[in-house]
C-alpha cells in the first residue's frame, strides 16, 4: 500500500494536480504515514526548475536548492551568474564544473586558478564561448598545444594568445 501511494503522489506532482503547501508528517485515513515534507520538497523542486529555466538568477530565492545539481545546472544553461548562488564548495570540485562549463562556458568565470588551468576545463568552456579564454589561466594562454585546439575551436581564440604564440604560423593557420 505505502509503494502504492508513493507512486500516486509522484504522478499528482508530474502532473501538476497536487498544488497544496503540504508540511510535515501526517496519517492518511488507512493509517499509512505520508511524508508530506517530501512531497512538498519534489512540487518545490519542479517549481524552482520552471522558473530557473526562465532566469537563472531565481536561485538566489532557493537556498535549499543551491547545491542540487540538477537545479543549478539548469540555472547556470539560462545564466552562468547563477553560480554565485551556490555552495563554494561545488566550485572547487572539477566534475561539477566540467558539467557546468559544457552547459555556458560563461561558468569558466566562477572556476578557481586550479580549474582555470585544466585543459579539459578551459577548452570545453571556450567550445561553448571563445570569449571566456578571458578567464583562463595565463599558462594556457601561452601553450601552443592548448592554443592550437582553441584556435581550431575558434579562430577568434588568437585573440587571446600569448604574443609569441600570435606570432606562431602553426597556431595561425590552425
Amino acid at each position: 500500500p505505502e509503494l502504492i501511494l508513493d507512486n500516486i503522489l509522484a504522478l499528482l506532482v508530474e502532473s501538476d494536480l497536487l498544488t497544496v503547501c503540504l508540511t510535515e508528517k501526517t496519517y492518511n485515513n488507512t493509517n499509512i504515514m505520508i511524508n508530506k515534507r517530501s512531497v512538498f520538497f519534489a512540487l518545490k523542486k519542479k517549481k524552482v526548475l520552471g522558473y530557473v529555466k526562465k532566469g537563472g538568477h531565481y536561485l538566489k530565492h532557493a537556498p535549499e536548492f543551491q547545491d542540487d545539481r540538477e537545479v543549478i545546472l539548469v540555472a547556470v544553461k539560462q545564466n552562468a551568474y547563477a553560480l554565485r548562488h551556490v555552495r563554494k564548495e561545488l566550485l572547487n570540485k572539477r566534475e561539477f564544473m566540467l558539467a557546468a562549463v559544457k552547459e555556458n562556458g560563461n561558468a569558466l568565470f566562477f572556476a578557481n586558478q586550479e580549474l582555470r588551468n585544466d585543459r579539459e576545463v578551459a577548452l570545453t568552456a571556450v567550445t561553448q564561448n571563445v570569449f571566456v579564454l578571458d578567464y583562463a589561466s595565463q599558462e594556457l594562454r601561452n601553450d601552443k598545444k592548448f592554443m592550437l585546439a582553441a584556435v581550431q575551436v575558434d579562430g577568434c581564440a588568437l585573440g587571446f594568445a600569448s604574443p609569441e604564440l600570435k606570432a606562431d604560423r602553426e597556431v595561425v593557420l590552425a
